[in-house]
């Protein structure tokens, strides 16, 4: 008889775990409440093993070593069995269970993993199963009416970095999104049109193409939406649309790529608009050291950034995955985090888009991938450190109004902050070298 190897749980629904920590304590009284009918102790550093069911031998919790079997525990533990044959003491857990309470499970076995084998450790390929949802896709989706092309990606890459999109033909996209900078410029906040501050910060591109809603403020829905702001905007570019054509059909090689691109299409803002979002697509980051131990390679992240990823992901410590959440670490929502500088209306975010109290003084959630190098930090530049973000988490809010529910002082010892910072080093991703194409600037004055 072939034998199938199942974890086999007996479920009692649980009346008192926790809504929201996995703490696994909170895993053990579960446990011990739902998993001892097929896996139970049977002495010391054996770990929780099978009991006899005829034909269906239970996993050994703690000792097994086949890779296939740890990720098939944790399919069952989270998600329920569904193998021809399951047993009716299995039923789907992920049904049954609060998200919180199968996250402490989880958290128990890997630490009788830990303490009764003494062989598997944090980060084992069970462990990164757990984190399935954080598996960025490899491709963003694209609108129907701009599907990309090998030409609309190299048209907009030549249109992002060339300077003729600003008036005086000194700014670039790539000005304020410089790839060697994270695709951001390193300052407080951009600077625009003949050297004028502005009052954010340069959002860094990574990602964006993940995004549902675009800008710091959220007012632009789409990457093409998003191009045409700044080129139009009196304190960025500062170019009128039909200036901006008059340039391009001076340029016989974008008349010549604005026809393979976008054949019967005129080139326009809106088309020029299109290939730069083509071209921004193309900015994915998804091989941090974090996303090679997703896939399996346990040795990617180091002890301490295994330790940083459990506080950011515990609601009762870091409290950072409940707005940087899966798979591109934002909501895609708007949060006033009680910045000092929020205390004025100077700035009030998302309440200038959607005047309404709840939002006064929001920003939308930044992606935080390679976020490393793109300090410094906030919508307004005012962190210059990742220390200094993870400071402010920890002193709390300022006693600004309308502070968002989320924003609450966080309870972290100074080990945890280390380990916190050095997790997020691990979101920088290892990218080849990215060739840019060089143009000459005019500074001073228009040129047409």
């Amino acid at each position: 008889m072939v034998q199938l190897t199942l974890l086999v749980v007996l479920f009692v629904p649980p009346t008192s775990a926790s809504e929201t920590a996995p703490d696994p304590s909170v895993g053990a009284q579960l446990f011990r409440d739902n998993g001892v009918l097929c896996h139970s102790k049977l002495g010391m550093g054996e770990g929780y093993l099978a009991m006899a069911i005829p034909d269906y031998p239970t996993t050994n919790l703690v000792n097994t070593s086949n890779t296939g079997d740890r990720d098939r525990i944790l399919e069952v533990v989270r998600y329920g069995g569904s193998l021809t044959g399951i047993s009716t003491y299995m039923p789907p857990w992920g049904d049954e269970l609060r998200p919180s309470e199968i996250r402490s499970v989880i958290r128990f076995i890997r630490r009788i993993r830990k303490q009764d084998s003494g062989t598997a450790v944090a980060g084992s390929p069970m462990d990164s199963a757990d984190y399935r949802e954080w598996r960025l896709p490899t491709q963003a989706d694209e609108p129907e009416y701009n599907r990309s092309t090998a030409e609309r990606v190299a048209l907009g890459k030549q249109l992002f970095f060339d300077p003729m999109m600003s008036k005086d033909r000194d700014i670039s996209c790539a000005s304020c999104h410089d790839p060697a900078k994270g695709w951001s410029d390193g300052l407080a906040v951009g600077v625009g049109h003949r050297g004028a501050l502005l009052t954010r910060a340069s959002p860094s591109i990574i990602n964006s193409a993940f995004n549902k809603i675009q800008m710091w403020d959220g007012r632009f829905r789409t990457l093409e939406d998003q191009v045409r702001g700044p080129i139009e905007s009196p304190t960025e570019m500062n170019l009128d649309p039909a200036i901006l054509e008059e340039r391009l059909n001076e340029r016989p090689e974008y008349i010549a790529a604005f026809a393979q691109s976008y054949p019967g299409e005129p080139m326009n803002i809106d088309t020029i608009a299109k290939a730069i979002a083509a071209f921004e697509r193309t900015v994915i980051h998804r091989n941090s050291p974090f996303d090679q131990w997703l896939d399996g390679d346990t040795a990617a992240m180091s002890e301490a950034q295994l330790r940083g990823m459990d506080v950011f992901m515990d609601e009762d410590k870091g409290h950072c995955a409940v707005c940087h959440s899966a798979p591109n670490f934002t909501d895609n929502g708007f949060h006033n985090v009680g910045l000092d500088q929020q205390t004025t209306d100077e700035d009030v975010g998302r309440y200038k888009i959607k005047p309404i109290k709840e939002v006064w003084g929001a920003f939308k959630t930044p992606i935080i991938r390679d976020v490393a190098l793109t300090a410094p930090y906030f919508h307004d530049g005012s962190a210059a450190t990742l220390s200094d973000v993870i400071a402010h988490y920890r002193k709390g809010s300022s006693p600004v109004e309308q502070v968002s529910l989320n924003m609450k002082a966080i309870t972290i010892s100074d080990q945890e902050a280390s380990d916190l910072e050095q997790f997020l080093h691990a979101l920088t991703s290892e990218e080849a070298p990215f060739e840019a194409p060089v143009y000459q600037t005019f500074a001073g004055s228009a040129v047409d």
